[in-house]
């Protein structure tokens, strides 16, 4: 349920007309509004990009046993605090994020613009609240570290979106014709990434101090 708070001398005929008025961005912000604040502990990070599921180990909890060594895909991510220290957690693993997403999309993107044709100069990761990914006057493209966590298709999708920058620089029907020549069909990523904040983490696209105070 949505409860909106009013002065006590507001009249029903008033609060109906601003429901009234502003019901399309209540109906789309209604997930974000009513959805019940994350614990800003972090207890595992699925990296969807790369089919991989971690969980985290603080400094101060008990080492989990090895149960094969031969096991090459590690399953455990070991955080150097312990968890009385949220904020410095956060910002750990949101910088751990952001070189992994560097290490892991620096030869995907490179593949993908040979395989395209299309050209790019470099490759920078952020964590940006809006953005996905954006193509500068540099050539320089940057990408949200926060789609290590959705489907490789999506991840495909981006990087193919920014390249085609490098020929046109507005989304113009030229520009979408190059992203359909060389990514197919895009409609089904784009509602993706439309929504895309409701499934990823808090901690992906809010600051550690903003979890912490629970904003």
């Amino acid at each position: 349920m949505l409860t909106i708070a009013v002065g006590s001398k507001t009249s029903k005929a008033i609060m109906a007309r601003f429901v009234q008025q502003n019901k399309d961005w209540i109906v789309a912000h209604a997930p974000d509004l009513t959805r019940a604040p994350e614990s800003p502990l972090v207890a595992s990070v699925d990296l969807a990009a790369l089919s991989m599921s971690l969980k985290l180990c603080y400094a101060d909890d008990p080492k989990p046993m090895i149960e094969n060594k031969h096991n090459l895909q590690p399953s455990y991510l070991y955080l150097p605090y312990p968890r009385d220290q949220t904020e410095a957690s956060l910002l750990w693993l949101r910088n751990w994020l952001k070189e992994k997403a560097f290490q892991t999309f620096s030869p995907w993107l490179a593949h993908l613009s040979q395989q395209t044709g299309l050209s790019y100069h470099a490759l920078t990761i952020g964590l940006h609240k809006t953005r996905w990914g954006s193509y500068d006057q540099s050539a320089t493209i940057n990408l949200h570290a926060g789609l290590l966590l959705m489907p490789p298709a999506i991840v495909d999708y981006v990087m193919i979106h920014e390249l085609c920058h490098s020929l046109h620089w507005d989304h113009s029907a030229a520009f979408w014709q190059a992203v359909s020549q060389h990514y197919g069909p895009s409609q089904e990523a784009r509602q993706y990434l439309k929504k895309a904040h409701h499934h990823l983490p808090a901690w992906a696209y809010l600051s550690p101090r903003e979890l912490v105070l629970g904003r």
